[in-house]
């Protein structure tokens, strides 16, 4: 059901890591901001250390959208999209930083060159 709230600056859609980030210095100036989130708040007592429950059956969320959602990537944009291997999406605040997904890629040589590379051009 639609609600009416008070007008604001700015609208953040999905309240993960990187919009909690980004929101606190724009609310610490004093701008008004609204963050929408498909999901709501989870207690730390609706986490559970448990594979099956959590990456199988999908059932560390706090709503129902993600068993609809198909997670896809691509190594370049000319690649087609293909489906992420039993990536579970959080549809809570804090998005899937509060259930650690612990992928770490590996590092291309440009990562290493970045800085270098930019303060040289």
């Amino acid at each position: 059901m639609a609600i009416n709230l008070k007008p604001v600056e700015v609208a953040v859609v999905g309240l993960g890591a990187a919009a909690g980030v980004a929101v606190l210095p724009l609310t610490r100036a004093g701008i008004k901001v609204v963050a929408l989130e498909a999901g709501t708040w989870m207690q730390p007592g609706q986490f559970r250390p448990d594979e099956i429950h959590n990456n199988v059956r999908r059932l560390v969320t706090t709503g129902s959208k993600l068993r609809n959602e198909i997670p896809t990537f691509r190594t370049n944009p000319n690649e087609r999209a293909r489906q992420a291997a039993n990536h579970v999406m959080m549809n809570a605040v804090g998005g899937t930083s509060i259930h650690y997904y612990a992928n770490c890629w590996r590092f291309h040589p440009w990562d290493f060159r970045v800085r270098s590379e930019s303060v040289r051009r």
